[in-house]
């Protein structure tokens, strides 16, 4: 992500946990309400709709820069998991290693995968 979408998601992600969006409930709860329209994803009206809701001060093209980073996919719409991915941002290295940890202690026939009955 370049530099300059970096800080426009760090002062959205601000803007969410001055409202209470700190962990993954928090931010489910809060996409939720961004989500007029019931449809799971967010559509660039809702998103600049939260924009302007919540206070955050970025510029109208700048909104629609954020957005289109925000959708991974290019589909038109932010799904909950790209909401999630761009907003909490990638794990630190120590935060990766135990998910790496419990990952391999489940994966108990060491095929890559864990299966319903590994877990």
């Amino acid at each position: 992500m370049p530099k300059f979408q970096g800080i426009l998601v760090m002062r959205f992600r601000k803007a969410l946990r001055e409202r209470g969006g700190r962990g993954i409930s928090g931010l489910s709860r809060q996409f939720k309400i961004f989500d007029d329209n019931n449809s799971g994803t967010l559509d660039v009206d809702e998103f600049v709709k939260a924009i302007h809701d919540y206070g955050v001060e970025i510029e109208e093209i700048d909104i629609q820069n954020l957005f289109k980073t925000m959708d991974l996919d290019g589909s038109g719409a932010i799904d909950f998991n790209e909401f999630l991915r761009v907003i909490v941002g990638e794990m630190n290295p120590f935060r990766q290693s135990l998910v790496e940890k419990a990952f391999r202690t489940l994966d108990i026939n060491l095929d890559g995968d864990i299966a319903l009955d590994e877990f």
